[in-house]
């Protein structure tokens, strides 16, 4: 990976490690990955080694190879950004630096506890369609010079667009994001938006606001199609009007979508700053939505199979330290899904099988990757004063973990 090309021998030395230990650990926690690896210190050091580069600031250029790497696995054209927020619960967290409250999503009752904020960027990979982390920052809103979740948020879309040709990509929102100030700010960079209306949203008719569901109850679906939502696939019927939001700075199309099948919610409205003019991109930009769904996947697969939440360390700083190697982790399963050679068939073959066909391809290689890696337990450097450096290569691991 080229993400090692930057930084001095013992920073790449300490991000091979950490990957090597997280994808053979399934964990976040310091002292299973420092377990993982077969190293002639005690587990004490190792742990203290760890939490000891976690705390300083990593090397630029990791950040800027990283975004290379993640753009060579995605689409030139039709590019799609998935945005959202999740969040970490530390219900029982004592001594972690500017512990907030954040509303715990997996309670059924959606309660305030203890925690984090986490927002995310992630672009849909060119063949798999996987969701491959671009963007990722855990924050709290009791820390210093703290602002907003928008500011935080609207920092990542200009990240995600340094570098792109305008209108070249698509950034998908859910209900949370439908605001003025959303519209305005993502409309700024020149790229396109695919945004969930809610219920409370106004629509401008003849100089007067009226609320968009009841605008949208005039009108009957025209075009007949399947949509997907949450993972779901309704049968759907569309129609598309232009209309004007308060102070949004241009008119936008409303896509009113009929769902019948759907008896909680038959009636949902999307909008988005691109030309529907044919029912041809009506079709395509109602099926874009239905990619949204990858990102909650995504937070699903970090949390339950790699331990997002289970970290030990306390300063932010080395919280998000250790989601972005978590990054990186991840992405090394999306390129070994874009590639699709015969390691990747043989390791997804002999994988735990779920029962359930599951629209993000992670849980099965991870599985299987977690079992070879672990069984190996290979060093993965060996660097001494009269050595010459070695260092391990992660998809050469793989394949000599593979059994013949």
């Amino acid at each position: 990976m080229e993400v090692f090309s930057s930084g001095s021998v013992t920073d790449r030395r300490f991000l091979a490690e950490t990957m090597f230990g997280m994808l053979s650990s399934g964990s976040t926690v310091l002292g299973e990955i420092a377990h993982s690896l077969s190293g002639k210190c005690s587990l004490k050091k190792g742990i203290e080694r760890l939490s000891r580069h976690l705390a300083e600031e990593f090397p630029k250029g990791w950040e800027k190879n990283y975004r290379h790497l993640v753009s060579q696995i995605m689409p030139q054209k039709g590019l799609i950004f998935c945005v959202d927020d999740s969040d970490i619960a530390k219900i029982y967290g004592k001594k972690f630096q500017d512990l907030g409250t954040v509303r715990d999503a997996s309670s059924p009752d959606k309660k305030l506890v203890k925690g984090y904020h986490v927002t995310s960027i992630v672009g849909l990979s060119e063949n798999g369609r996987q969701p491959v982390p671009v963007f990722d920052r855990v924050h709290s809103s009791i820390s210093n010079g703290y602002t907003s979740v928008n500011d935080i948020t609207f920092a990542g879309i200009k990240y995600c667009c340094a570098g792109l040709a305008d209108y070249t990509a698509t950034f998908i929102f859910d209900r949370g994001y439908d605001s003025v100030t959303c519209f305005n700010e993502t409309d700024k960079w020149h790229q396109y938006f695919l945004i969930r209306g809610t219920s409370k949203r106004n629509v401008i008719e003849k100089g007067k606001a009226i609320n968009v569901f009841e605008y949208a109850k005039r009108y009957k679906g025209k075009i007949a199609t399947k949509i997907r939502i949450k993972g779901m696939e309704y049968d759907a019927k569309l129609t598309v009007k232009l209309v004007k939001i308060g102070s949004v700075k241009r008119k936008l199309w409303l896509i009113i979508c009929w769902t019948d099948s759907d008896i909680e919610e038959p009636l949902k409205i999307f909008f988005t700053n691109a030309v529907l003019d044919s029912k041809e991109s009506v079709l395509e930009w109602s099926r874009r939505y239905g990619e949204r769904w990858k990102i909650e996947e995504f937070f699903r697969f970090k949390k339950t199979q790699m331990g997002m939440e289970n970290f030990r360390v306390r300063s932010l700083v080395s919280i998000n330290n250790l989601l972005m190697i978590q990054d990186f982790c991840v992405y090394f399963l999306a390129s070994l899904i874009e590639r699709n050679q015969c390691e990747f068939h043989e390791a997804m073959r002999m994988a735990k099988d779920y029962g359930i066909e599951s629209i993000v391809k992670y849980y099965r290689l991870e599985n299987r990757l977690r079992h070879l890696l672990h069984r190996s337990k290979k060093q993965v450097f060996e660097c001494g004063r009269r050595k010459r450096e070695k260092q391990m290569n992660l998809e050469r691991e793989f394949k000599k973990a593979m059994p013949d």
